[in-house]
């Protein structure tokens, strides 16, 4: 599929330039023998002269043409190439490990329709680059960069809205490609908010235009649903997979039963099986699994028991980190351990981007951490994790949306932030003590809480 789409990426329709060759047809009477002899001896010399120089000039002309089409080709490449080039520090593997890789994630995307409609030159123009640019240099910066899609981005196609139904144009995609992301899990509650033909328009237009993208949790067609998503990142075979608590209600359309991991169907029993046959593809060939969970309570901070169960059974089956996403609010972080595995958990990174106007679903969190491995041994470790705090912002009047962190959230920030403006308290310091009453000081994991320590 990759090469399919490298073909139609850089092939273009190129013109060719038509020679234009001169012909004269010169018809004379000639009554006499020697005049006919003299016009042949002017004729036949200016004939000659006229044909040399006309293919001097064709060959001239070809060749020219050869040339630019060669340098066009060319030219695209070196484009294509550039707007894949991450800029990312090498990372340096553990002591006894020689191997590594790092991780950036973030939480729910989340396009109300507030966010692409308005007036703003950059919505006008399709431009989302905005919503992205203060986490672009931590994606880039990050050999695995991750955002959760709460909601779908099917396009024009499709008639945009927001609740309950979402869809938003597929221009987003594209700010997050040129942004760094390179990990979208796309199993949510919301995915077939445009039924199958909705998700397959957007599952055809990352494979076509963003195949340096990898997408989880859902499928473009029976024969993709039997094959596990395994990359290859400096070396380390890394194994990805997402499962979502449900589709809101709807039943998975028939003839499509293949198309969305869910762990459970709408009565609440567990599919034990899918999750079983996932993870054992991973294991079965990755040295690493990162499994991306959509699950948990809207609105509470506080993890439920099926989070727990899910937490548990995934750590005994070998998964070394789960994502979670679905509540919009942060959840804890913690090491879950056990005899033979330990797993880092970030129960849930609230919303990275969305209008939902309360300070709670304003503030989401930035998961990152290091992947070591052994490669003799197989043995995993993770180092550095650290959760950092992000924050919408947007300004009155609902503009100019952007997701930021704690870094880059400034005092006039917050006090032009539109929720503000409402009244909500949406200073740093109120920030600040609203992440450490949820995320606490859990044991190994850094919580990033003042501004101005370093980046990553």
């Amino acid at each position: 599929m990759y090469l399919l789409v490298s073909f139609f990426r850089y092939d273009r329709c190129m013109t060719e330039k038509k020679k234009n060759t001169k012909y004269r047809k010169k018809k004379s009477r000639i009554r006499f023998g020697r005049l006919a002899v003299v016009a042949a001896g002017v004729l036949i010399p200016v004939g000659l002269l006229f044909w040399g120089v006309s293919a001097i000039f064709g060959k001239k002309t070809d060749n020219s043409s050869k040339e630019t089409e060669q340098t066009n080709k060319t030219q695209e490449v070196k484009t294509a190439a550039k707007k894949t080039e991450k800029k990312k520090q090498a990372c340096t593997p553990a002591d006894g490990y020689d191997k590594c890789f790092t991780f950036t994630g973030v939480g729910d995307n989340l396009i109300h329709e507030t966010l692409y409609e308005g007036d703003d030159e950059y919505k006008v123009n399709r431009d989302f680059s905005q919503f992205y640019e203060n986490i672009a240099p931590y994606f880039k910066n990050s050999d695995l960069a991750y955002i959760n899609f709460e909601t779908l981005c099917a396009g024009d196609e499709f008639g945009f809205s927001g609740y309950p139904d979402f869809n938003a144009p597929k221009e987003i995609i594209d700010a997050l490609d040129d942004a760094g992301a390179n990990w979208f899990s796309l199993a949510s509650n919301h995915c077939l908010d445009r039924y199958p033909e909705g998700l397959l328009a957007e599952l055809k237009d990352i494979e076509e235009n963003h195949p340096d993208v990898t997408y989880t949790g859902v499928y473009s067609s029976p024969e993709a649903s039997q094959k596990p998503v395994i990359l290859d990142i400096n070396g380390i075979k890394v194994g990805l997979a997402t499962f979502a608590y449900g589709l809101n209600g709807r039943d998975k359309p028939e003839g499509y039963e293949w198309m969305i991991d869910t762990f459970q169907d709408n009565n609440g029993v567990m599919d034990y099986e899918l999750i079983d046959k996932r993870l054992e593809d991973l294991k079965a060939n990755s040295d690493v699994q990162i499994v991306s969970m959509h699950w948990g309570t809207e609105y509470a901070n506080e993890i439920n028991d099926l989070q727990a169960i899910l937490a548990q059974y995934l750590n005994e089956r070998g998964v070394d980190v789960i994502i979670g996403t679905h509540p919009h609010v942060i959840e804890p972080v913690e090491y879950l351990n056990s005899e033979t595995q330990s797993t880092l958990i970030y129960y849930s990174l609230g919303n990275f981007l969305s209008n939902q106007a309360d300070m709670q679903t304003m503030v989401g969190g930035m998961a990152q951490f290091q992947v070591n491995l052994n490669s003799k041994t197989g043995h995993v470790l993770i180092t550095d994790p650290t959760f950092t705090p992000t924050i919408t912002w947007f300004d009155v009047g609902d503009h100019n949306f952007k997701g930021t962190t704690i870094h880059e959230y400034t005092p006039e920030l917050a006090a032009s932030h539109g929720l503000t403006g409402d009244g909500h308290d949406m200073t740093l310091e109120r920030i600040i003590g609203y992440v450490q009453s949820i995320v606490g000081q859990p044991d190994g994991i850094q919580v990033v809480l003042d501004p101005n320590e370093k980046k990553n």
